[in-house]
């Protein structure tokens, strides 16, 4: 009789998560509290519609019925220039830690690049000439101190907080028309992640525009 009541109950939990609100208490599905339980397993995907519509976007679905991410590994990000995922942002990024660059550079956790590290502004040819200067507290060879350095730059007119780069912005609020400012490319976006886009549709991150998609389960908004 116990087994029938956990069988029943485990699939009315199943519904409610295909019914878009998906809520767990303290306990895991185990018992245990706080537990990751991964990456949804191949069959999963299709109870709640999700996983074929990632990889049409080229993306992959991510755990317990949230939308459509760039990665969740290493291995899901093919780009030569961006290796990594960053596990925060669900994103593709050149490197997200120091142990990814090679040697002479260090990793710009602002723009989530390798760049050329120096250690003082007196070392002889540390910083190549597309480079202004070594900034010694972050040690990092820098373009620009703050924005008015990036006036005339073909890049952008906003200064990176690690001055590595001028870029087009930093945050929303530099873009118009109702765009965002993309973590990774510092580019004004119709869309950066699925928080960006109506209801219903689902962020593409290849062309960075809101697509027709089914709601992602467990995501209430």
């Amino acid at each position: 009789m116990k087994r029938v009541l956990l069988a029943l109950t485990g699939a009315a939990a199943l519904v409610f998560a295909c019914d878009g609100k998906f809520e767990f208490g303290d306990e895991g599905v185990d018992g245990t509290a706080g537990e990751d339980q991964g990456p949804p397993d191949k069959e999963d995907c299709p109870e709640c519609g999700e996983c074929d519509e990632c990889a049409a976007l080229g993306m992959v679905c991510d755990r317990d019925g949230f939308p459509c991410v760039e990665c969740l590994s290493d291995e899901q990000c093919r780009d030569n220039s961006r290796p990594r995922c960053d596990k925060g942002l669900r994103r593709c990024v050149g490197c997200d830690e120091q142990s990814n660059c090679q040697s002479g550079f260090t990793c710009d956790v602002v723009t989530h690049s390798c760049v050329i590290g120096c250690a003082t502004a007196t070392t002889d040819n540390t910083c190549d000439r597309d480079f202004d200067y070594c900034d010694e507290f972050r040690g990092v060879c820098a373009v620009c101190g703050d924005d008015g350095d990036c006036d005339n730059s073909s890049t952008g007119p906003h200064c990176v907080e690690s001055g590595t780069r001028c870029v087009e912005c930093r945050k929303d609020s530099d873009c118009f028309d109702n765009s965002v400012c993309d973590p990774v490319l510092f580019r004004c976006v119709e869309c950066s992640s699925w928080e960006d886009c109506p209801h219903g549709k689902q962020c593409d991150l290849r062309s960075h525009d809101c697509v027709q998609t089914l709601e992602p389960a467990g995501q209430v908004r």
